[in-house]
Parts: C-alpha cells; sequence; structure tokens
C-alpha cells in the first residue's frame, strides 16, 4: 500500500520545467488518468463499504423518525378535533341547560308574582271587609 501511494506520488508530482517542456497543461497525461482511476476506484470502494452504509442508515432513520413525526401529528390533530367537537357540544348543551334554567325562572318569578298579587288582593278584601263590619258597628 505504502508503495502503491510512493508511486502515485511520484507520477503526479511533475517539476514546473517539465510541464513547460511536455507543452500544453491541458494536455491528457496517460499515466496520471490512470492513476486518479485506480485511486477514485479504491477509494469508492473504501467509502461503499465503510462509509456509504452508515449514511444511508442514517438517512433512512431519519426519514423514518419523520414519518412517525408526522403521523404523531396527524393524530394529535385529529385527537385535538375530537376534544373541540366535544367541547364544542358541552358548551351547546351548557347554553340549552341556562336556557332552560331561566325559563324555569320567569315562570316560577310570574308564579309567585301572580300569587303575591293574589294574597294582596285577598288581605286587601279581607281589610274592606273588616272596615266595613267595624262601620256596621259603629
Amino acid at each position: 500500500m505504502t508503495t502503491f501511494i510512493l508511486a502515485l506520488l511520484q507520477q503526479a508530482t511533475v517539476a514546473p520545467e517539465e510541464s513547460a517542456q511536455s507543452g500544453d497543461l491541458l494536455s491528457p497525461n496517460g499515466g496520471l488518468m490512470f492513476w486518479t482511476l485506480v485511486v477514485f476506484l479504491i477509494l469508492f470502494a473504501i467509502l461503499g463499504k465503510l462509509v456509504f452504509p452508515k449514511i444511508t442508515a442514517a438517512v433512512e432513520a431519519r426519514e423514518k423518525a419523520l414519518e412517525e413525526a408526522i403521523e404523531g401529528a396527524k393524530r394529535d390533530r385529529e385527537e385535538a378535533a375530537r376534544a373541540l367537537a366535544e367541547q364544542q357540544r358541552q358548551i351547546e348543551a351548557a347554553r340549552a341547560e341556562a336556557q332552560k334554567i331561566i325559563v324555569e325562572g320567569r315562570q316560577v318569578g310570574e308564579n309567585l308574582r301572580a300569587q303575591m298579587i293574589e294574597e294582596t288582593h285577598q288581605q286587601q278584601q279581607q281589610m274592606l271587609e273588616r272596615a266595613r263590619s267595624e262601620i256596621e258597628r259603629e
């Protein structure tokens, strides 16, 4: 492995004078292209065995966590909608009960008023009867 790296470095390093003498800087160098391809393939194989599975597993775990979070949010939203509907039902029931109590209170008040008026009339009649009987006695 060490000799491979040294050979690669030796091929890759070209003195500036040699580069200028060999012509254009953009001219293809067959040896350099070969070793670049070899290094790329070796690095790709190492990354494929060691790094890419971990990255893939991390991405899949993140995707699963996001899906679970989305499902949890949907469940929470549905639960909140059910709770809201239940609260609205309870509020409507409370309003109906309050209206019923108000109507009953008015009826009781009207009955009490009528009863008090009747009692007052009876008392007036009794007072008039007493006054008449006293006047007749005198």
